[in-house]
């Protein structure tokens, strides 16, 4: 689930399959190393029916995820068979492998590794700045979140989630905030989720009647 980057010759040398031609393991937020972490722990065979890659079409395994959660929700390699006959978040067949797959699928045991949890983080409050998993920008305004590329639409809180997946978004401290005076309970949390702690010292300093910003006995 790691940031993606572009793989350097010698990482490309000892790449285990064509798939790193195109590195379309991308579209699923999963870096070089990710992927190829994938491919030991699975043996290069069908999570499902074992069926080795080199005899499945085209000679690799299918990065299958849960649609109704986003590309990024990674469940593990199957074959074309295997993923056929599981479907799109179809019915789950009757089969103790399938079940056994599904239930132990890629992104939540790396979820539960790391503590995170599949909701996704809370949407930070007005004025927030995001970074995805492409480098883009996002900014709350209202309810909406705009980037910092034109050719994107704004979007809700949630589809950022879905479309980035819970560890896909990194939050920015901004340098400004819109503070809601009459609102002292508001204000306080918008503080606290992004002053540095030495700031947040400092404002309780001067707050408390410390003296003017900048002055040296702090």
């Amino acid at each position: 689930m790691a940031k993606f980057r572009s793989p350097s010759v010698a990482e490309r040398a000892t790449f285990t399959l064509p798939a790193h031609e195109t590195c379309n393991h991308r579209n699923y937020m999963l870096s070089c190393e990710v992927y190829e972490q994938m491919l030991k722990e699975t043996g290069q065979r069908c999570e499902i029916c074992q069926l080795p890659a080199s005899e499945n079409s085209g000679g690799k395994l299918f990065i299958d995820h849960e649609a109704r959660r986003g590309a990024w929700a990674v469940r593990g390699l199957i074959c074309n068979r295997c993923n056929t006959i599981l479907g799109k978040d179809g019915e789950v067949p009757r089969n103790e492998a399938f079940a056994n797959y599904l239930k132990n699928s890629w992104y939540r045991r790396e979820f539960t590794k790391r503590g995170v949890s599949l909701e996704g983080p809370p949407q930070p409050p007005e004025g927030s700045k995001v970074q995805d998993a492409q480098g883009r920008f996002w900014t709350r305004r209202g309810i909406w979140w705009s980037s910092s590329d034109p050719r994107c639409k704004s979007r809700r809180w949630h589809e950022l989630v879905v479309r980035s997946g819970p560890l896909g978004l990194t939050v920015v401290r901004p340098t400004h905030l819109v503070l809601h005076v009459d609102s002292p309970m508001e204000m306080a949390e918008q503080l606290l989720a992004h002053m540095l702690p030495e700031h947040l010292d400092k404002l309780a300093w001067l707050l408390a009647g410390g003296g003017p910003a900048g002055d040296g006995n702090a």
